[in-house]
């Protein structure tokens, strides 16, 4: 299959772990930057600061999806994580199941909900630790009871938030989120990437697009539902498409 056809130096890609280890029924991604197609894999950059460990993002051996985008349309194929080289670039063998696929739309609504955020200079590694340890506390909350979370107004979709965050803001950083949607149900934990910084607001502050590399299905679909539900409330029609589904067409 001819990759370089649809793959260049320099695009952006977007890396999906598919085992189901250590996220069970969750999204766990990440981005990278194409630097070379070899004949026998993918060698990509990540953006993200390293660590003193230069711990891997993933498991020799993952499986994983990769997603770009072309003339509007997402591209997906999926792949095996083969290791890393010493400058932290990864190597990923591509399969032969190069697919187009109509980007998904998630439904969209400003709404003020509870929120706490973290935001520091760790490395990929470090927030996905973060992760599942804040995880693990907010899943053995019983009654709903919850961390400090601030009302603040956002826009939020099933996946990702755009907000707005102290300054510096930079595309690929990287935000620990817990968002309460609800006083009667355990907050939301998420890891979020910036994909967009907007201009300085006053204040000190930045609106900035995150998309959602961290989190579980259950939470997603938790939002989703509770838009949809925002709008019929409003007496409003949703127009974007289910949260679930997708249509993929396989490239010769």
């Amino acid at each position: 299959m001819q990759f370089s056809k649809y793959f260049k130096p320099n695009q952006t890609v977007y890396l999906r772990t598919l085992t189901p280890e250590p996220v069970p029924e969750g999204l766990e991604a990440f981005t990278a930057h194409l630097v070379e197609l070899r004949s026998d894999c993918f060698v990509l950059a990540l953006p993200y600061p390293r660590g003193s460990d230069a711990s891997p993002p993933c498991l020799p051996g993952q499986d994983l999806e990769l997603c770009s985008e072309t003339f509007g349309l997402g591209l997906r194929v999926t792949g095996r994580y083969l290791g890393s080289e010493d400058n932290g670039q990864i190597r990923i063998a591509p399969h032969q199941n190069l697919e187009l696929f109509q980007k998904r739309e998630y439904p969209r609504a400003d709404l003020t909900v509870g929120l706490a955020i973290l935001r520091k200079g760790w490395p990929l590694t470090v927030f996905q630790e973060k992760w599942e340890a804040f995880q693990g506390r907010l899943t053995s909350l019983a009654d709903g009871s919850a961390p400090d979370l601030r009302p603040t107004l956002v826009n939020l979709s099933a996946g990702g938030v755009r907000m707005d965050l102290p300054m510096p803001i930079a595309p690929n950083d990287l935000t620990l989120l817990c968002l309460g949607l609800s006083s009667e149900e355990p907050p939301i934990a998420a890891l979020a990437e910036v994909v967009r910084a907007m201009d300085p607001a006053p204040g000190g502050k930045q609106t900035a697009a995150l998309r959602f590399i961290r989190i579980l299905d259950a939470d997603q679909a938790r939002i989703d539902n509770f838009i949809r539900n925002h709008f019929r409330d409003q007496g409003q029609e949703v127009v974007a498409k289910p949260f679930r589904g997708q249509s993929y067409y396989h490239l010769p």
